[in-house]
């Protein structure tokens, strides 16, 4: 009889033989006994965690002949049973759906759907890796999918179920098969090994369960490499050898020189484990298990009972532990598992987990908070001094341009104008107040005089003159208020402007942007005019005559023509 694979061998052939998936065989286990039967089943997770194993036991369960009904326990001697288990059985089809992508081939299945089972109650339909149909083949699936015959049903398995449309996905019953235990495979493996009639260290089954990374396929199939090497009798270091792992000397080794800030030590680490053909991020994931080891020795004192290794690695782990903090160690851990994840995509890994090593030792040089809290509370936290800087540092400290000297702001000048002005905040003729050119006191008289016309005619209005007399009295007491038209350079203009209480001086560019005394928007408009009158006669005259309606509109006088 030729030589038959320890995975294969020892493939679960009923519900109560599947390893760690306690949850979908009970499920699976209740659904058969109260007879709900599902028409679509979609499995999903990762590699070798037994999705097409549970597939085909449901199958069995659904057409064992041994039985009038399905059954949880299918008898594995009838016709249906055996052939289901070779995989040769006419009325459960295992396809593979990498191969049959195309709407043709969904459609071949479908017209073979109408014809019962050959001999069996059911007829089985298992695609595996359901994930790569297309989106075609997706979409004419639908409808079969849903209301398939009754004797049909379907078992779907992926790996990717992301990839599975939403519309499929809510037509299927979903059980996701979880990763498979540490200890749930260490226990299988040595189930086997004990049927088998080997002799396996425990460090080495634990060795085996790490390289697995939860799939018990992968383990089983680690097991019969190693037994290829070693025989009969495995220790740990066979199996180092078999699968290519890294020995704990080395791990150790690594540790060590981080822990003594040695650079050159930690990368002869790393090149010797490169040179033996060991994957980098399988070196990478060992050190991250060992740090954790380190972080669980250091955080739980021996850690006999949660480290599965002997009594002279756990003195070697505890004798290296106590020579870092927690705080180093879970600094080690999330260098580590960054590293892992930019190695994945790297062209040289070896150079990450060198960086990785550089991180590890500059992080032992930081000063633990706690210290630092202590050697504030005791005063004795001083900031140094400023070392010399560097000759970049030089080149980059230049001097700034200096800043051009803004007017000094000493406060509003004290002024009839702005004497008037403040007593005049808060009414309605407040902007008229502010349009004076001259506001002088002669006696008991306050002459206000105005360049313009328009606003000396608009102040000598009855309600303005008496506002103006008795903003007038609260600047300066009784006076008499008189409304005077300063002719152009009869009297240099007064530089009385208001001042607010906390304006900031103006800039010297801003200075030079303002007009020159005596032409502003008000007092300069006669002075305007005429040089308009003299430069274009046309356009002089229309401002002149606009300029003498504002006066007449605002005076209330009318010529005769517009009476008439």
């Amino acid at each position: 009889m030729p030589y038959q694979p320890l995975a294969l061998k020892y493939r679960p052939q009923k519900l109560d033989d599947v390893v760690g998936q306690e949850v979908v065989t009970t499920t699976l286990r209740n659904a058969l006994e109260s007879r709900r039967i599902g028409h679509a089943y979609l499995f999903s997770g990762m590699r070798g965690v037994g999705k097409t194993s549970v597939a085909r036991i449901l199958a069995k369960c659904l057409n064992c002949r041994s039985f009038e009904e399905p059954t949880t326990e299918p008898c594995d001697s009838c016709e249906s049973c055996t052939e289901i288990m070779a995989g040769r059985s006419i009325d459960v089809l295992e396809i593979d759906g990498a191969s049959h992508t195309s709407v043709d081939d969904v459609r071949s299945l479908q017209e073979n759907l109408i014809y019962a089972a050959a001999r069996d109650r059911y007829k089985i339909y298992i695609v595996d890796e359901v994930h790569m149909l297309s989106k075609s083949a997706f979409n004419a699936f639908l409808k079969t999918l849903e209301e398939p015959p009754p004797h049909v049903v379907f078992i779907f398995a992926t790996t990717e179920i992301h990839k599975i449309p939403p519309t499929v996905l809510s037509r299927c019953l979903l059980f996701d098969f979880n990763r498979v235990g540490s200890e749930a495979i260490a226990g299988r493996l040595k189930s086997i090994c004990e049927n088998e009639g080997i002799e396996i260290e425990d460090t080495a089954v634990d060795l085996l369960v790490f390289s697995s990374e939860g799939s018990i396929r992968d383990a089983v199939s680690a097991l019969d490499q190693t037994v290829n090497y070693a025989g009969s009798k495995i220790a740990y270091d066979d199996a180092l050898t078999a699968l290519g792992l890294i020995s704990r000397d080395l791990l150790l080794r690594f540790t060590g020189a981080v822990i003594e800030q040695n650079a050159e030590e930690a990368f002869a680490a790393v090149r010797k484990a490169a040179d033996s053909g060991t994957d980098m991020r399988l070196f990478c994931r060992q050190l991250i298990r060992h740090v954790r080891d380190l972080l669980v020795t250091r955080s739980g004192g021996e850690g006999a009972s949660l480290l599965p290794y002997s009594d002279k690695e756990l003195a070697l782990l505890r004798e290296q532990s106590q020579r870092l903090s927690e705080e180093d160690l879970s600094r080690f851990f999330d260098i580590l598992v960054k590293a892992d994840t930019e190695m994945q995509l790297a062209a040289t890994p070896q150079y990450h987990l060198e960086a990785a090593a550089v991180k590890m030792i500059h992080s032992t040089r930081l000063t633990p908070l706690t210290e630092l809290i202590a050697r504030v509370q005791s005063g004795g936290l001083s900031t140094p001094a400023r070392a010399a800087a560097s000759p970049i540092e030089q080149r980059l400290e230049f001097d700034s341009p200096p800043r051009k000297a803004s007017r000094p702001y000493g406060g509003p000048k004290e002024t009839p104008k702005s004497k008037l002005v403040a007593a005049a905040r808060g009414s309605h003729i407040q902007h008229l107040v502010g349009m004076a050119d001259d506001v002088r006191l002669d006696g008991n008289k306050l002459i206000a005089g105005f360049s313009s016309g328009v606003t000396a005619k608009t102040m000598e209005n009855g309600a303005n003159r008496d506002a103006l007399r008795e903003i007038a009295g609260r600047a300066f007491g009784a006076v008499d208020i008189e409304v005077v038209r300063i002719e152009s350079g009869a009297a240099p203009r007064e530089d009385t402007s208001p001042v607010p209480d906390e304006a900031p001086a103006m800039p010297e560019e801003k200075l030079s942007e303002l007009p020159p005394e005596g032409d502003d928007q008000t007092g300069g408009a006669p002075v305007e005019v005429e040089r308009k009158v003299k430069e274009d006669p046309l356009a002089g005259h229309l401002a002149q005559s606009l300029e003498l309606t504002l006066e007449r509109d605002l005076s209330g006088e009318s010529t005769e023509e517009e009476e008439r």
